[in-house]
């Protein structure tokens, strides 16, 4: 069967607008959901559909409704479009087929016997025509088949088809009709998690940007650098790629900061260069001064609040072997 050509697909378009307008002057509670795509998987593998458009009132139900646009008509049985083509699938078999899968995916976030309690049906809207002729067995009452005179007053016809569908409907919960929302309206915000920025740090530092190398490059001849710039413009790079590449050589590196929570990061992400000594600088001043013999207490707040070792500069000591 061949796809609907582009007229047809305008037609139906059109068609649909026709009836999402008219939903649109719902007053609250209604809400309608248009164009709900869904997918579900079976004994027979993959299934895919599309509900034109489901309305809802917390307290007559939700009606899951298939659109069809144009004049429409059935012959011996089966229902055809203007144009002769006959249909793959009835609208009200659209309509049904819909409704179950609905069904289904709510039965999965409320609970089966929640669903069992809730009034959810379905009907076939012909926004172009008016239906005048015996109403198809496919029906169950003439409520279920909506035409173009329903368009102006879209809530009569909504309230009719829900109380036919059930005289004495269960009002839905709040938790059921949010779940409804987040089923068929969901909003989702997806934030990058930190170990992701964290990933992308250690990157960072496991490699120097090209600009970095060819500074090291020209002040390799140097014996002593003296390198300023603003937090983040790497500082740390710089002297951690000087260092990797001095301890390649065999030499042994010491290599200190400021900030003792950095110190121990790079201790941790150099595990595996002994030839580099990593160490924060009230760390290395309690080392020398042990060494040497001399007291020395690690400096603290003394209001017993937290200390905090500010961000600095990373200082570089090789050995001349």
């Amino acid at each position: 069967m061949s796809d609907p050509t582009p007229i047809h697909q305008a037609i139906g378009q059109a068609a649909e607008a026709k009836v999402l307008s008219a939903l649109a002057r719902l007053p609250e509670p209604w809400q309608f959901f248009s164009s709900v795509e869904w997918r579900a998987l079976g004994s027979h593998g993959e299934r895919i559909g599309e509900a034109d458009v489901m309305v809802l009132h917390p307290h007559y139900g939700l009606v899951v409704i298939e659109i069809k646009a144009g004049a429409v008509y059935i012959k011996d049985g089966t229902w055809h479009y203007a144009s002769g083509r006959p249909m793959k699938i009835s609208p009200p078999a659209q309509a049904r087929r819909n409704r179950f899968e609905m069904h289904d995916k709510l039965a999965a976030r409320i609970g089966k016997d929640a669903v069992q309690q809730l009034t959810i049906s379905d009907a076939v809207w012909l926004p172009d025509v008016q239906w005048k002729a015996t109403l198809p067995a496919e029906f169950p009452d003439r409520a279920f088949l909506l035409d173009r005179l329903n368009i102006n007053q879209p809530e009569i016809a909504l309230k009719k088809l829900l109380l036919a569908a059930n005289p004495k409907p269960v009002a839905w919960t709040r938790a059921q009709l949010a779940a409804v929302q987040e089923l068929f309206a969901p909003t989702v915000t997806l934030t990058v998690p930190l170990a992701n920025h964290v990933d992308q740090t250690k990157q960072a530092l496991r490699y120097a940007t090209q600009q970095q190398i060819a500074i090291l490059k020209i002040l390799s001849t140097q014996s002593r650098l003296l390198i300023e710039g603003c937090a983040g413009s790497g500082k740390t790079i710089l002297a951690l790629t000087l260092a990797q590449a001095h301890a390649a050589q065999g030499k042994r590196v010491l290599f200190t900061c400021y900030n003792k929570h950095l110190a121990h990061y790079l201790t941790e992400y150099l595990k595996d260069q002994p030839n580099i000594h990593v160490y924060n600088f009230h760390r290395l001043v309690e080392v020398s001064a042990q060494r040497a013999g001399l007291p020395y207490v690690v400096p603290t707040d003394t209001d017993g609040k937290k200390h905090f070792f500010a961000e600095g500069c990373a200082e570089l000591l090789m050995d001349a072997a």
